[in-house]
């Protein structure tokens, strides 16, 4: 209702009685969104800023001289003009600035088409929103109209609104009357303000529930996911098994990849292939490997499961403290501490060691980001030797020593992270991140060292 026609029509007036006379001093800009005009007769600075938004324009008086600097001039030809009368039309939301020397300013206050147009002899010569192009031939001639417009949207009152009543400009809020204006103006103004403060509140608000609502569906997903990994690694037969039905058999591999031979197990003949340029023996070696590796990655999976629903947790509370948040401060303060606590770590797999903080690349590209964006000179960087894998990470806030066995467990990690991971025993290159240096025209992730030391692991995930 602030851009209703009899409140439009009451600022016309208001504004008729108030600045005619007065000279233009300056016509700028500060956005695509706000506009700036300043009045002086004289003796006293009235500053008007027009305000537009999807719900119409708004209007704010402020007892201020605007200082130039980055401010974007508009309409310059209407500066140093006099208004001479403020026009109002017949039941229609606009007012116009008649100006000397046949110029003039209308304020055009139509909802998401809200516009402010110059004219001189009554011709268009420009527009302040570029984008609503029919406001390049809007006439002057056809804007009052003979009869009010009725509308059949059903008003909620719910809110913040303003209605005229007994002369006055009055605001509510969700019915109840808050506080009633003798100036039109300055019950816009002052409306202008809290209800645009409120829109800014419910933009943040939606805002940061998209952030955390998709917080809540990535963690819904990828607990589903390792649940169904465990699942699997629970379902899928024992390697160890295979392995010992292989040694029993081991006659019947000879210079061959493929035998039908006796599962004592199961009381049944099966067939199994080994892999292509390893002996039989070798094979065997990497299915205990993997079985050995099968419990730790089941407690890693139960404790990534555990991290997730507490990630879950939080985020379902944040979302109940937006929701039940009514001021922008409170969202904004929330917004500042989410973006403080926001950093690069949550991008990297991680682990924690006797309060070692170890983090894991996930692919090239978040290698890449691990070493050359999060890591710091003296953290310690670990890759495994001669096979592509994970770039690791342990942070070194103090710039301390770090033990030889926290730099075994990181690289247990690094083994296990690799292409190398059905090996027994892994060479593991380790070396300060200030040694470590892309290569010239390399693959992302691609590095070279200038200075490191070496430790064979076998590629297991300790336990933490």
């Amino acid at each position: 209702m602030f851009n209703h026609w009899q409140t439009i029509e009451k600022l016309g007036k208001e504004l008729n009685e108030k600045i005619s006379g007065y000279e233009i001093k300056a016509s700028f800009s500060k956005s695509k969104d706000e506009y700036y005009i300043e009045m002086y007769n004289g003796k006293t600075i009235i500053g008007l800023k027009n305000i537009f938004n999807s719900k119409g324009l708004f209007f704010i008086e402020e007892q201020t001289s605007y200082k130039l600097t980055k401010d974007i001039k508009q309409f310059q030809e209407i500066v140093g003009e006099i208004i001479t009368e403020v026009i109002t039309f017949n039941y229609e939301r606009c007012f116009y600035l008649k100006l000397t020397h046949e110029k003039g300013l209308l304020f055009k206050c139509f909802g998401a088409q809200a516009n402010i147009i110059y004219y001189h002899n009554n011709i268009v010569k420009d527009i302040f929103r570029k984008n609503i192009l029919n406001d390049l031939s809007f006439d002057l001639n056809k804007i009052s109209k003979s009869e009010p417009y009725i509308s059949n949207k059903k008003e909620t009152n719910m809110g913040s609104y303003m209605l005229i009543e007994n002369n006055s400009l009055n605001y509510y809020n969700n019915g109840e009357l808050i506080k009633s204006y003798n100036s039109t103006l300055e019950g816009l103004s002052a409306f202008s303000k809290i209800y645009l403060g409120e829109l800014k509140t419910q933009e943040l608000k939606t805002n940061l529930l998209a952030i955390q609502n998709q917080i809540v569906n990535k963690a819904k997903i990828k607990i589903s996911q390792v649940k169904n990994k465990l699942n699997y690694i629970h379902s899928e037969r024992p390697k160890d098994e295979i392995a010992n039905i292989i040694l029993a058999n081991l006659i019947q591999f000879e210079n061959k990849r493929e035998a039908e031979v006796y599962d004592f197990y199961n009381d049944q003949q099966i067939t199994i292939v080994l892999k292509k340029d390893i002996t039989a023996t070798q094979f065997c070696n990497q299915l205990y490997q993997k079985h050995k590796n099968k419990n730790i990655q089941i407690e890693y999976l139960h404790k990534q499961i555990e991290g997730l629903e507490k990630q879950l947790s939080k985020a379902l509370k944040t979302i109940e403290y937006i929701e039940n948040s009514s001021h922008f401060k409170e969202l904004d303060i929330h917004k500042k501490e989410k973006t403080n606590s926001e950093n690069k770590e949550d991008k990297f797999k991680f682990f924690e060691i006797e309060e070692w903080k170890i983090y894991v690349g996930k692919n090239a590209k978040n290698n890449e980001e691990l070493t050359f964006g999060f890591a710091s000179k003296n953290d310690l960087w670990l890759h495994a030797r001669g096979f592509s894998g994970s770039h690791v990470v342990i942070k070194n806030i103090g710039q301390h020593s770090i033990p030889m066995h926290i730099i075994k467990h990181a690289a247990h990690i690094a083994a296990f992270y690799s292409k190398g991971k059905n090996s027994s025993l892994i060479n593991v290159d380790y070396t300060y991140k200030k040694h470590v240096s892309r290569i010239k025209k390399g693959a992302i992730g691609q590095v070279q060292l200038n200075k490191y030391l070496s430790i064979d692991v076998e590629p297991i995930i300790p336990n933490k």
